[in-house]
């Protein structure tokens, strides 16, 4: 793990209290949907009719 990746790390354990309070969902939607090859990875399909749940987002 990088020196970066560590503090970054570190910093979500400090403020764990805050992340708590984050919608996971939502944060890793937007996460996904900023590099289209994160969208064909991960994004989950809707098994009634196959559609992506991950829209692009504006950066």
């Amino acid at each position: 793990m990088t020196q970066k990746r560590l503090n970054a790390v570190a910093l979500l354990n400090t403020h764990r209290d805050i992340v708590k309070t984050f919608e996971l969902d939502v944060l890793l939607d937007n996460f996904i949907a900023k590099v289209h090859l994160r969208m064909r990875t991960f994004s989950m399909s809707n098994a009634t009719n196959g559609k992506s749940n991950v829209k692009p987002i504006d950066s």
